[in-house]
């Protein structure tokens, strides 16, 4: 869970003496105060659903689906009226590159010890998977006539406007967290076109827009991330992740703030009292 901001929130919440318990089997169960429901796919799978009823509360228990197609306020279809840039991302969050991981893993397993003729027919599955892309190399075109046909007819693949926030020469993204009641947003600089960890130039902490927590809880999403553009006054959501990663196991130096903002959203959530309880907090999440 290192490679996860709920890891080290949950760090957080041990040494205030909370019990803190890894689950990665929604077969198993014990008695909770609250559960966490973090499995890093796209669409949470069945058995991780019925596992998230078990519980009193469950966080993210009602936000099963990040797809795009579900969640994007912005996308475009071949006949629309939308004239200026477009961008095109996968349907499945973060470029599809968890669930190409785990239908990989699952080919393996499934081909060990079965001969190499079986290993020859997973390498072939595992390469007509669904697209995988880079999320920091999403294809930006200047009109919609510009994407290929093969896109269009392809449902794995999302067709959004591209509207992008200007300061000056930089480009800007923001990027809202919460827990709970609690948020924390910062407004990212970047000299490219998609505003990613690599290439942010500077950051800075802003007041987290309503409407944006107005959107997230819409969509059952009670820990995770938003990614915001401002356009006309208005923002417009271009990403939610209920699952944000750290990219490694230790916590990078811009994150602790963020931590130190958030882990107290725990008790928010379940209620004043619930300080003086021993929390059993179940944290669901596949072997990937």
């Amino acid at each position: 869970m290192r490679h996860y901001v709920l890891g080290h929130v949950a760090a957080v919440w041990a040494a205030a003496g909370h019990e803190v318990v890894t689950l990665d089997d929604p077969a198993r169960h014990r008695d909770a105060d609250v559960a966490v429901l973090h499995v890093d796919l796209t669409y949470v799978p069945a058995p991780w659903r019925t596992w998230a009823t078990r519980f009193p509360y469950t966080i993210n228990g009602k936000a099963v689906d990040a797809a795009k197609s579900l969640t994007s306020r912005l996308r475009v279809d071949r006949g629309d009226a939308w004239d200026g840039p477009v961008i095109v991302k996968t349907d499945l969050n973060y470029g599809g590159v968890p669930e190409q991981q785990l239908a990989r893993a699952r080919l393996r397993r499934a081909a060990e010890g079965r001969g190499a003729f079986a290993r020859h027919r997973a390498r072939r599955a595992a390469r007509r998977l669904a697209p995988v892309a880079d999320p920091a190399a999403y294809p930006v075109h200047p009109h919609r006539d510009a994407v290929p046909d093969h896109i269009w007819d392809d449902p794995t693949w999302v067709v959004e406007r591209f509207v992008p926030e200007r300061s000056g020469d930089d480009y800007v993204l923001h990027k809202a967290w919460f827990l709970g009641e609690r948020s924390l947003t910062w407004r990212a600089y970047a000299d490219r076109p998609l505003v990613k960890g690599r290439w942010i130039r500077r950051r800075e902490v802003v007041p987290t827009d309503p409407r944006i927590d107005a959107w997230r809880r819409l969509h059952g999403l009670d820990f995770g991330k938003v990614e915001y553009v401002t356009v006309n006054g208005r923002p417009e959501p271009v990403d939610l992740n209920p699952t944000p990663g750290t990219g490694s196991p230790t916590l990078p130096s811009g994150l602790p703030p963020l931590v130190e903002s958030l882990a107290p959203g725990l008790e928010d959530l379940l209620g004043a009292d619930v300080g003086d309880q021993k929390l059993d907090v179940r944290a669901g999440s596949p072997d990937l």
